[in-house]
């Protein structure tokens, strides 16, 4: 039986943001900066299309193809880790 300390899980949190962050490197810088407006500084995609002068469908189309990236880059890490799990 295997318990996970408080250390544990804030090295979990830790490898889990580096991973997301890594993930977002591996975007265009456009997509990037789009999606960081969006989730970190909680601009509306009106507010992020007026602040880079784009369209809104753009900001949510942007924004999706992060979302849909990180979604991807998550599940191989979580199928990984399971898989590590049940064969120790």
């Amino acid at each position: 039986m295997f318990i996970r300390t408080a250390r544990d899980k804030l090295v979990e949190v830790k490898e889990l943001q580096q991973t997301i962050e890594k993930s977002l490197d591996e975007l265009s810088p456009r997509v990037k900066e789009i999606y960081k407006l969006s989730r970190d500084e909680g601009l509306s995609n009106h507010e992020i299309a007026e602040k880079l002068n784009l369209s809104e469908q753009t900001i949510k189309n942007q924004v999706s193809v992060a979302i849909k990236h990180l979604r991807k880059s998550l599940t191989s890490i979580t199928t990984f880790a399971f898989m590590f799990w049940w064969l120790s």
